[in-house]
């Protein structure tokens, strides 16, 4: 029964997805929230039931989501790059991460 219960465990993920074009003039900040973004959260190596999670941005940029414990590879639908890209989630309540995106 334990270990039933230790594979459910879910970590409330949260944070602010940021956007920039892949070159920026030096005098002005180009990084702005990524509104209406989707972010897919993929599980390496993938798992039953639990191997995809897609999540959108809201209007300023803020996703929340829940993910178990383990592995995953983060990828944003449009961006050439996310970063971090790959993100690794332990065994906590809660956590905030914030995505970085480079746009073409």
């Amino acid at each position: 029964m334990v270990a039933a219960a230790a594979s459910t465990v879910v970590v409330a993920l949260h944070g602010l997805v940021t956007v920039s074009p892949a070159t920026c003039p030096t005098a002005a900040p180009c990084a702005k929230p990524a509104k209406h973004v989707m972010i897919e959260f993929t599980r390496t190596p993938p798992t039953l039931g639990a191997a995809l999670v897609m999540v959108w941005t809201d209007a300023r940029g803020h996703y929340s989501t829940t993910l178990g414990p383990g592995t995953w590879t983060v990828q944003a639908t449009g961006a050439i790059s996310t970063k971090p890209g790959k993100i690794s989630v332990a065994r906590v309540r809660s956590r905030t991460l914030n995505f970085r995106l480079t746009l073409p």
